[in-house]
C-alpha cells in the first residue's frame, strides 16, 4: 500500500494505462472489418467451395472433424493454362491456396517469383502446405511445410533432406499482373546444385 507517492509513480503508471487501453483494438474485429484482410483467411484464392478434405458428422449432436483417408484429386482444367487470380492477392513471402480446375494448389510469392505445388503436404495427407513458411537453403527457395517441418523445394516441389516424398510442382507465368498456372506438372526432377 501506497501512502505518500511523492515521486509521481503512481500518475505516471495510470497515464501508460490509459495509453494502452486507448489504443487497443480487437485484431479478429479488425480483420472482420477488412476485405484485404479477411480474403487471407479463405480456403482459396479463387474459389468460395468449401474444402472437400474437411468434412464432419454428428456425435452426440456435436460437430466432429471425419477423418478421410483418401479423397480424389479432382478434375484439371481442360484448357493448357488457366488464370488462378491476380497477383496481388498472394501475400509475399507467403502462401496461400487456390484451385487448378476442381484441384487444390498451393501458391507461392517469393521476390518477384511466383511458385505453385500441390497443397496436400507430404506424410500427413492435410491440404496444408498453402500455410507454410517460405525460406531458403543455400539460395533455394523452399516451403516448410506446416505439420512435418519438411522443407520443400519451391521449383520441382522435392525435399531438400532427400525424400522420396515429393510434391506435384506446376508451372506459372505472370501476364499483365494475372497469375496463369499450367494444367501439366512439372515433371523433370531439379537436381540440387
Amino acid at each position: 500500500m501506497v501512502l505518500e507517492d511523492s515521486l509521481g509513480i503512481g500518475e505516471e503508471l495510470e497515464q501508460e494505462m490509459a495509453r494502452i487501453v486507448d489504443s487497443y483494438q480487437c485484431e479478429w474485429q479488425t480483420t472482420l472489418n477488412d476485405p484485404q484482410r479477411l480474403a487471407l483467411f479463405r480456403s482459396f484464392v479463387n474459389s468460395d467451395q468449401p474444402d472437400e478434405a474437411v468434412q464432419r458428422r454428428d456425435l452426440r449432436g456435436q460437430p466432429q472433424p471425419l477423418l478421410t483417408e483418401t479423397l480424389p484429386e479432382g478434375e484439371l482444367p481442360s484448357r493448357p493454362w488457366q488464370a488462378v487470380c491476380d497477383l496481388d492477392a498472394i501475400p509475399a513471402q507467403a502462401g496461400i491456396g487456390a484451385r487448378l480446375g476442381e484441384r487444390q494448389i498451393a501458391l507461392f510469392r517469393f521476390g518477384e517469383r511466383v511458385y505453385a505445388l500441390d497443397n496436400r503436404e507430404p506424410g500427413s495427407a492435410a491440404n496444408v502446405l498453402s500455410r507454410g513458411l517460405l525460406g531458403d537453403v543455400g539460395g533455394e527457395p523452399v516451403v516448410i511445410s506446416p505439420l512435418y517441418k519438411q522443407r520443400i523445394r519451391l521449383r520441382d516441389g522435392w525435399p531438400c533432406d532427400g525424400s522420396e516424398q515429393a510434391v506435384r510442382a506446376w508451372p506459372v507465368k505472370v501476364e499483365n499482373g494475372k497469375v496463369w498456372v499450367g494444367n501439366q506438372q512439372l515433371l523433370a526432377r531439379a537436381e540440387a546444385s
